[in-house]
């Protein structure tokens, strides 16, 4: 009987063996695809990475031109407006430039500079007389350089139908 029970034992452990064998086969089948599925995902992101990247290049590039295009139409506008109000190309060219040159000391941005200058002038006050302490009086109460133009304006008018 002892040696009945010492084979069942050796058959039962064999049987497990193979069994076991079999499982371990299976799981290093399973982890080998999923490593390779992990390794096609990454990939794959990296693909994914690279085209958003490339796509947002491109959309930034289309706005930059289109921001350019539409900066330079604004600024000759601008410029023929000054031409008008002025009476002069001549007149109207150093005004641009010395606005120009006159925003890179400011906080504020060129074209609204040149906004700025082209109102002034188009209300007959001198851009380079007024515009300095314009421009210090909206920066200090936080408020548009062409509010405090269109202000100014307000005032001479009342000034000028109160006279």
């Amino acid at each position: 009987m002892a040696r009945n029970t010492s084979e069942l034992i050796i058959r039962g452990i064999d049987q497990a063996s193979a069994t076991l064998e079999r499982i371990g086969r299976y799981g290093s089948n399973s982890m080998n695809q999923v490593s390779r599925q992990a390794d096609i995902a990454s990939r794959s992101m990296g693909y994914l990475k690279t085209a958003a990247i490339s796509a947002a290049a491109a959309l930034g590039a289309q706005k930059a031109g289109s921001w350019l295009i539409s900066s330079n139409a604004q600024m000759e506008q601008y410029n023929q407006t000054l031409k008008v109000v002025l009476k002069s190309q001549e007149k109207a060219a150093e005004t641009m430039e010395w606005a120009t040159k006159f925003a890179a000391q400011t906080p504020f941005e060129i074209p609204g500079i040149v906004e700025a200058t082209v109102r002034l002038q188009a209300y007959g006050l001198e851009a380079k007389k007024y515009l300095g302490d314009l421009g210090d009086m909206a920066a200090a109460m936080g408020k548009p350089l062409m509010q405090a133009v269109e202000a100014v304006a307000d005032a001479q008018n009342n000034l000028a139908m109160a006279a």
